[in-house]
């Protein structure tokens, strides 16, 4: 589980925007964090930052007043895992994304390899 206390100012992080409803695969943007709160990693500054508060889970949720929220991650690998956890979620057609976060990447991972066989 990651939090916001896993950030520092600075630091190389990475968002995920998942575009939700749309035809179009998930992107992976490498961004820098402006600041460190209490309650918010802060990315960017004035009218364009984005802010991103704890989610417990492996990733950071964004605070929007409408629209679809990024989710921010400590590297690129996790993002990239967070995406395979979403295939293969979606592969299982029975489990969605937010069931599936209380399983590991890789126990999915074994049971989309024993389905098929």
């Amino acid at each position: 589980m990651i939090t916001i206390k896993d950030f520092k100012k600075g630091d190389k992080v990475y968002t995920l925007t998942r575009n939700k409803g749309r035809n179009t695969r998930p992107t992976i943007s490498e961004r820098e964090v402006a600041s460190v709160g209490r309650i918010y990693v802060t990315i960017g500054d004035g009218p364009y930052s984005q802010k991103y508060m704890n989610r417990e889970s492996e990733y950071l949720y964004e605070k929007v007043d409408f629209g679809e929220s990024k989710l921010l991650f400590k590297t690129y690998k996790d993002a990239e895992d967070y995406i395979e956890k979403s295939d293969l979620a979606l592969w299982l057609g029975c489990i969605s994304v937010g069931k599936a976060e209380k399983y590991s990447l890789e126990q999915l991972r074994k049971v989309k390899e024993i389905l098929d066989n």
